[in-house]
């Protein structure tokens, strides 16, 4: 993946994230957040209030971020997650 490509996956997810969360709206905004600073630091998400679906998704996403940092780091991207 290109640094371009690794920039639009990483806003694609973040979109992907606040759409998950839209269907909680009563609890968005803490669970927002909550995802936001868990993108950096992971134990942060068992405070979020998710069924077990969302619970699941929310971990690939995880993941695939995982993955891209690591990619962001190996072609010196400096990309903001």
């Amino acid at each position: 993946m290109t640094c371009k490509q690794i920039e639009h996956e990483v806003v694609n997810i973040h979109d992907e994230i606040s759409d998950l969360l839209s269907e909680k709206s009563d609890k968005k905004g803490k669970n927002i957040g909550l995802v936001i600073a868990g993108l950096f630091f992971f134990p942060l998400w068992f405070g979020l209030d998710l069924n077990d679906s969302q619970e699941v998704e929310l971990r690939a996403y995880k993941k695939r971020v995982d993955v891209l940092q690591q990619l962001d780091r190996e072609k010196d991207c400096e990309i903001i997650f």
